[in-house]
């Protein structure tokens, strides 16, 4: 029996885990607040993924950066002048603040203020005291609980020095700021870094992780980090975006029509993503299909590997470069999705096409595993096989039928589990609870387990 309330993260995981579920509907036990609520800073880097910033949107559009979760009355928002990524004056509400740490750009614009903060060198080591200036120049209050959510490595290697400093101050009528951590994972081939992190900080500084998936949470705890200050928190999915781009033409923005078959690579388009294996996957399939055009997204050196490869074969006509298409409307212009990684990878990408319900071709690793099963929900192949990768997709192309059904499960999987008040309510509990000194994951349920 699960006591109200557990944790559900450290129970086990089934293949393809959303396979059969039923939903849960149990309400986890809401854990009483802390006394003082939580003062929230979202720290970023220019290494900050593109597909986290539109988590960091909700949560900064929401009440969690601000009292916490679970329907507390917000602080009154104050408002004082910062400066933004243009240098010009701006007004930064008092909740919920975004930090720039380092050089460099995000991916993508937020719709939020960001203060830029920097160091001699950027060195991240000599961050701290300018870091540390900037909350307190944002009218940061030295007795308030703060937990600094941070989104990347580089945030992180900025964040941990102030922590710890921050649990050093205090001495005589000086106040002393209770400093937290809590990072934000992406996909599991991060956590031995992450970990290496974790077994090095100060003692004295408290450091969790929101993982996104199971696997990522597993690969920490093998890595080394205690299971009480990491926990599985589902990203959401905008189904209004998505609705929205199959509004748009983005077919004849690619120079394809109707009589094409638009098979789509999933980002992120990277190193052990699989997109060079979609690549081949899909100039095979052409051989057979020859309307087959493969869109892929993002650039970088795994767009260049397949940039090569189709020059070098004299089949550039299959493929489309579309660096500045975003995922909705990769999805509204795609019949066929594939993402194809040999090991850890993220899933982001994965679970919009999940909701987007477009056919999915896959690679059976644990990551993939976790939401995918072989003729239930998607085809899945085996890892570094683009032959394999051409069977399943030429099966998904020769039954139609097979593959909407199989989409339409998934789909309906998907709006079930990745919700966005779901996500800003765990989210909000996870900040409470580390001000409170509490597990991480304390009150939070999984809400992709099997119940």
């Amino acid at each position: 029996m699960r006591a109200p309330g557990e944790n559900r993260s450290d129970l086990p995981y089934l293949p393809g885990m959303l396979i059969g579920w039923t939903f849960d509907a149990e309400t986890p036990t809401i854990l009483p607040m802390a006394k003082s609520s939580p003062r929230v800073v979202h720290v970023v880097g220019a290494d900050t993924p593109v597909w986290k910033l539109g988590v960091l949107e909700a949560l900064c559009g929401s009440s969690a950066g601000v009292a916490g979760c679970h329907g507390q009355t917000a602080k009154p928002v104050a408002r004082v002048p910062v400066h933004d990524d243009t240098g010009r004056s701006a007004t930064c509400p008092r909740h919920p603040i975004v930090v720039h740490a380092g050089r460099g750009a995000l991916a993508s614009s937020l719709s939020v203020p960001v203060v830029r903060v920097r160091a001699p060198f950027d060195l991240a080591s000599l961050g701290a005291r300018t870091l540390s200036r900037a909350l307190d120049n944002l009218g940061d209050d030295m007795r308030e609980p703060l937990v600094l959510h941070v989104w990347s490595a580089t945030a992180l290697a900025w964040c941990i020095p102030l922590a710890a400093a921050a649990e050093r101050r205090g001495g005589g009528d000086e106040p002393q700021r209770r400093c937290h951590l809590l990072v934000e994972m992406d996909g599991a081939g991060d956590a031995e870094p992450f970990a290496r992190r974790y077994r090095s900080r100060p003692a004295e500084s408290r450091l969790a992780f929101a993982c996104p998936t199971a696997i990522v949470r597993r690969r920490l705890l093998e890595n080394g980090v205690a299971a009480n200050d990491c926990t599985v928190i589902r990203e959401f999915v905008d189904f209004a975006a998505i609705n929205e781009a199959r509004n748009q033409n983005v077919r004849a923005q690619l120079g394809l029509d109707a009589s094409d078959t638009v098979v789509a690579a999933l980002p992120p388009v990277a190193s052990g993503s699989g997109t060079f294996t979609v690549g081949w996957a899909a100039l095979l399939l052409s051989k057979i299909h020859p309307a087959v055009r493969l869109v892929v997204p993002g650039v970088g050196p795994e767009a260049d590997r397949v940039q090569r490869l189709v020059d070098s074969i004299r089949h550039r006509h299959v493929v489309r470069f579309a660096p500045r298409l975003s995922l909705p409307e990769l999805l509204a212009a795609a019949d066929l999705t594939a993402y194809l990684p040999d090991g850890d990878a993220p899933v982001t990408g994965l679970v919009w096409a999940m909701a987007a319900a477009r056919p999915i071709v896959a690679t059976a690793v644990p990551a993939v595993a976790e939401l995918l099963a072989h003729g239930h929900n998607a085809w899945l192949c085996k890892p570094n096989s683009s032959k394999d990768a051409a069977r399943r997709m030429l099966q998904a192309l020769e039954q139609p039928d097979e593959s909407q059904r199989q989409a339409q499960l998934a789909r309906s999987q998907v709006f079930q589990v990745f919700g966005r008040q779901r996500m800003i309510e765990q989210y909000g509990q996870a900040y409470t609870n580390l001000t409170a000194g509490r597990d991480v994951g304390a009150g939070i349920c999984d809400s992709a387990m099997i119940s």
